[in-house]
């Protein structure tokens, strides 16, 4: 067999192969089998220089056949490759919405009050505390992400009446040894300076507010609080929390 023909039979074994279909390769083994000359000759019964005439034909009519479903698989594999991709970008883009919105949340106006109530078995003595979270979040840099804070009120036994906002996640609250102030608005209000201070076991994500009777009378006719202290490398980020309907009660 010369090279040209050597080279005809390598090109339909590779539209064969990108078609992958068993049919596709009976055509392929056919078309070269037809390209092989000695065998098919003797074959012919028209006679090898008769058949000589037909085979080339033949052959071409098949590379074409082949050639044809081959650009119609790879039209299909192409565009199956396409679903596949869109379908991953899909699914990328919802992961990615997700931690976006984990990470960045976004504003929340139905946040209610929740009561927890804790019976300490050694003196009977009941601990309750009235939490709210933040409407918006607060943003950090690294290594700490964006997160809510909590607003609570607490009688304990132990700890007595206080008040104090908590991060959800981790987090520096910045605040000297000995005291900051922190600014402090209801409602319309003009803003005012409240006294607070950190954890006694130094937890950085937790800032007491000292004053909490008046914080609590104050809550009690306002529906919204915000609250500003300054954060590790964030500066001063003000606190959104909506207060309305705190009642010990529930």
């Amino acid at each position: 067999m010369s090279g040209r023909r050597w080279l005809w039979a390598v090109g339909v074994v590779a539209l064969a192969l990108i078609i992958n279909t068993w049919i596709a390769l009976g055509f392929a083994a056919l078309t070269v089998a037809i390209l092989y000359e000695p065998l098919w000759a003797k074959l012919a019964k028209g006679g090898e220089a008769n058949f000589s005439r037909q085979r080339k034909p033949i052959a071409i009519i098949f590379t074409a056949i082949l050639a044809l479903a081959s650009f119609g698989a790879i039209g299909r594999q192409s565009t199956q490759s396409q679903l596949e991709e869109a379908n991953k970008t899909f699914a990328e883009t919802e992961q990615t919405m997700a931690a976006l919105q984990e990470q960045f949340p976004g504003e929340k106006l139905d946040q209610k009050w929740e009561y927890t109530r804790k019976v300490d078995p050694l003196t009977d003595k009941v601990s309750r505390t009235a939490c709210i979270t933040s409407r918006n979040a607060v943003l950090l840099n690294a290594p700490y992400e964006a997160t809510r804070a909590r607003l609570c009120l607490r009688d304990s036994p132990q700890h007595g009446k206080d008040a104090y906002i908590k991060l959800e996640k981790d987090g520096q609250i910045l605040c000297e040894y000995n005291g900051c102030q922190v600014a402090v608005r209801f409602d319309k209000k003009k803003a005012r300076k409240m006294t607070a201070g950190g954890s006694d076991d130094h937890t950085s994500n937790i800032l007491f507010i000292a004053d909490r009777a008046l914080l609590e009378r104050e809550i009690k006719s306002a529906e919204t609080v915000i609250i500003q202290p300054q954060f590790y490398q964030a500066g001063n980020q003000a606190i959104t929390f909506d207060v309305k309907g705190l009642d010990w009660k529930s």
